[in-house]
């Protein structure tokens, strides 16, 4: 006791009393308990003025405490009385004399409670909230509002709730005269004993077994404090208990969190989200993104000459994006920072997750297996099956999506609707989303992998995913080449990174020739949305031989056949045109071989670009004239593509009137098609040949156009062409500065996506108009510009095509027919 105030001396006074007695330093103390320097400094400095009950326990420990020293040092440690001190005989209430009721049973009224003392700042933990202004004032106008009785913040573990439930009743302090307390349930296994853990908390601690609502409603009478329930989610089972404290106590105020809802009448759901993530690998990205700041301030704590360079930026960026954004996997991770350059973190981000370096937290979320493992264990038998189950999606999933793979499994009936409602209730699967998609968050996805591995069940699970995206992809075909090719192409970007899993399954079973025919019917995806070097390599790591190699390992025919037609594919689509006549040849030889006609056509095509971009206009017109001859039964796109090509071929041959009529041709075809990219395309030849003719007016004009259909569909194949196509125009046009920025919008995107020009006529206009708008420049303004272009949003491009028109390219007199 403190003999001159005569109250218990509050924790920081009696902390240091008691090291001091102990004749140990601050950092002598600190390596004892486990804690840090820092964390024994703040608390005797009065900063963090409630401990957590472990950290008092750790310090107990380290000074060697006996139990009544232990008992006063966690008496220091519970915040003042939250309310009046009142003492609450253990009795039946319906017994007592009126004099020993509570005032609110007498003729004292609710509304007018005695004087009572504010409690302390609820405690804080000593690290700093990132990213979290927004939410926070959103919670605290919520409360103030006064229309919340009880406000319940939901979230996965280790998403932040806590600290953000603490950081509001810090802040909303000022606004509840009888306080604020703090609740932890955590270590409360029975839902009979919440009332009284709250109880306890308020100030409240010997109550009867009987009644304890009654007691409490007796004790707060009219009073107003903000109570805080930390961790919420294995004791759901009291929740009608605290609908039945609400109701009872009408200016009691409430904020809790949980992994899932309470589902009472009187709640509000606040659903805290991961923190935001760095938008590129960039230093400016890292330090401006909250997931950035936080991994760099505990990393700092770690390591305190830690720093972000522009060779560190893209491996943390990437530890950022790893863990989700998840506030304790960043802390774990950057825990480590003292030991691992960032690159080898990301490297060994799993092991430094498994191993626990921070003592000042509780042990369940010392590692996120200990944090996931209490989540894991509220689940149902059912959501546990589906939890891990659902660890195969590795780009997020639909209902039909999971419903559909889990039907492919033997002896399955699992109920995915009734499951995963659950597992969205415990926060452990996100969504929807405006797209109906799920997904785990990665550190919840790489725990249930392990679940899923344990169980033995990751090849059937892997199996049937890639067998229901091969299914998929079938349809994708088809529909990639006519008008629902945008539907098509951003449908398979919302299940890209299930494509690569597949592919990656697919190419481990060669034998099935699934992986060579997923990528025969997804090569236009990866080619439009520039992912062709990506798709390149997958194809180079496919195990079952190169499908070039005619050595006795090869695939069969018509499995050769659908992959070389891909690879001929992407490899037009990256500029490389003696690749595409090589694979484009092998793969005429192999449909040819098999009888697969659906290939043979579209092969052709390939290779004939590929003959006629390299200058052999022989081999060129042998192979369109073997594509001709195919019949009626070719597919409308290579159809629409023969005619393209041949109105290219008359171009390079100079036929530039007889091209004219070709690509007017081919126009109709796309335009019947409804394909974007082929019209695109065939905009973008008639352009070109429209410049070789003098018409740099209608040139524009077909630009533009070319310009809207790929911004509407997401096309990056014809960007490549119509950004130097317009800049070309620029140029002519007596604009170099516009022309520099277009010309650096379309080299930043070739760069970035590995898609290249290859028609002839482009490249030579391009190399010459870039030199001619050099010349007319002095070279820091041409720099200048080429920056400035690099980083141009594509979705500027269609306002600065319209920006070239005026008196240079007035609109050509079909378009003001049109």
């Amino acid at each position: 006791m403190n003999e001159e105030a005569g109250r218990p001396s509050t924790f920081a006074q009696r902390l240091r009393s008691l090291r001091e007695a102990a004749a140990l330093t601050q950092e002598e103390l600190a390596h004892r308990a486990g804690l840090t320097s820092n964390a024994i400094g703040a608390l005797e400095r009065g900063e963090r003025r409630r401990p957590y009950p472990h950290t008092v326990r750790a310090l107990a420990a380290a000074l060697d405490l006996d139990d009544a020293g232990r008992a006063a040092l966690a008496a220091a440690a519970r915040p003042p009385a939250v309310l009046a001190e009142v003492s609450m005989p253990t009795v039946d209430p319906g017994r007592m004399a009126d004099s020993q009721k509570p005032r609110s049973e007498t003729t004292g009224s609710p509304s007018d409670p005695a004087p009572v003392k504010r409690s302390s700042a609820p405690a804080t933990p000593s690290t700093s909230l990132f990213g979290r202004d927004a939410d926070l004032a959103d919670i605290v106008g919520r409360v103030r509002a006064g229309d919340v009785r009880l406000l319940t913040l939901t979230g996965p573990g280790g998403v932040g709730k806590t600290r953000l439930a603490l950081a509001a009743a810090t802040r909303l302090e000022p606004d509840f005269p009888d306080g604020v307390a703090v609740a932890e349930l955590a270590p409360v296994a029975d839902p009979d004993l919440v009332l009284s853990t709250v109880a306890g908390a308020l100030g409240l601690p010997q109550v009867g077994r009987l009644d304890v609502i009654g007691q409490l409603a007796a004790f707060l009478g009219g009073r107003r404090p903000l109570l805080v329930l930390d961790n919420v989610e294995h004791v759901l089972a009291a929740a009608g208990d605290l609908v039945e404290l609400v109701a009872r106590c009408p200016r009691l105020t409430i904020v809790a969190t949980s992994r899932s809802p309470l589902r009472i009448g009187a709640e509000q759901v606040f659903p805290v989200s991961p923190l935001g993530l760095p938008v590129e690998p960039s230093s400016t990205a890292v330090l401006s993104s909250p997931a950035g700041q936080m991994f760099l301030d505990r990393a700092r704590a770690a390591a305190p000459a830690y720093s972000v360079t522009r060779e560190s930026a893209p491996a943390i960026a990437a530890i950022c994006r790893r863990l989700d954004g998840v506030p304790l996997a960043l802390e774990l991770a950057a825990a480590h920072a003292r030991l691992l350059a960032p690159a080898t973190l990301l490297d060994r981000l799993d092991q430094a997750l498994a191993v626990g370096r921070s003592r000042e937290l509780p042990p369940r979320q010392q590692t996120m297996q200990a944090t996931l493992d209490w989540s894991h264990g509220l689940l149902t038998r059912t959501e546990q099956v589906l939890l891990r189950r659902l660890s195969v999606f590795a780009g997020g999933f639909t209902l039909p999506m999971a419903e559909a793979v889990i039907e492919r499994l033997p002896k399955s009936d699992l109920e995915v609707f009734a499951a995963l409602a659950g597992l969205v209730e415990q926060s452990l699967v996100v969504g929807p989303d405006v797209n109906g998609r799920y997904r785990l968050l990665e550190p919840i996805r790489q725990y249930a992998a392990v679940r899923l591995a344990d169980a033995d069940e990751a090849p059937m699970m892997s199996a049937a995913l890639a067998e229901q995206v091969a299914d998929m992809t079938a349809l994708a075909g088809a529909g990639l080449r006519g008008r629902e090719q945008r539907w098509w192409l951003d449908s398979l970007d919302c299940e890209h990174a299930n494509l690569r899993a597949a592919l990656a399954w697919l190419g481990e079973h060669p034998e099935t020739g699934r992986a060579a025919q997923l990528l025969a019917d997804t090569w236009l995806y990866w080619a439009l949305r520039g992912r062709a070097g990506e798709a390149l390599a997958l194809l180079d790591q496919l195990p079952g031989g190169d499908p070039e190699s005619p050595g006795p390992e090869r695939l069969e025919d018509r499995h050769r056949a659908a992959a070389l037609m891909a690879l001929a594919g992407l490899r037009y689509a990256t500029g490389d045109v003696a690749g595409t006549r090589v694979a484009g040849g092998g793969a005429i030889e192999s449909a040819r071989a098999s009888d697969r006609v659906e290939l043979l056509g579209e092969a052709l095509v390939l290779a004939a670009s590929g003959a006629a971009f390299a200058g052999d206009m022989s081999a060129a017109a042998d192979l369109l004239a073997d594509a001709s001859s195919l019949g009626a039964g070719v597919d409308p796109w290579v159809v629409a593509h023969l005619r393209l090509l041949h109105g290219q071929i008359e171009v390079l041959t100079g036929d530039l009137e007889a091209a004219g009529r070709t690509l007017v041709d081919g126009e109709r075809l796309a335009r019947l098609l409804g394909s974007p990219f082929t019209l695109a395309t065939i905009l973008n030849v008639r352009a070109s040949l429209a410049k070789l003719t003098g018409e740099d007016a209608e040139a524009l004009e077909l630009l533009i156009e070319a310009a809207a259909l790929a911004s509407e569909a997401g096309i990056s194949w014809t960007q490549v062409y119509t950004l130097p196509g317009l800049a070309d125009l620029a140029v002519r046009g007596g604009q170099p500065e516009l022309a520099v920025r277009l010309y650096a919008a379309g080299a930043a995107l070739a760069d970035g996506t590995g898609l290249a020009v290859s028609y002839p006529p482009d490249v030579e206009r391009g190399a010459h108009g870039i030199a001619l708008a050099r010349a007319q420049l002095d070279p820091p303004t041409f720099e200048r510009l080429w920056d400035s272009g690099r980083g141009l949003d594509l979705d500027q491009v269609a306002a600065l095509a319209e920006s070239l028109r005026g008196e240079r390219f007035p609109p050509s007199q079909q378009n003001q027919a049109d």
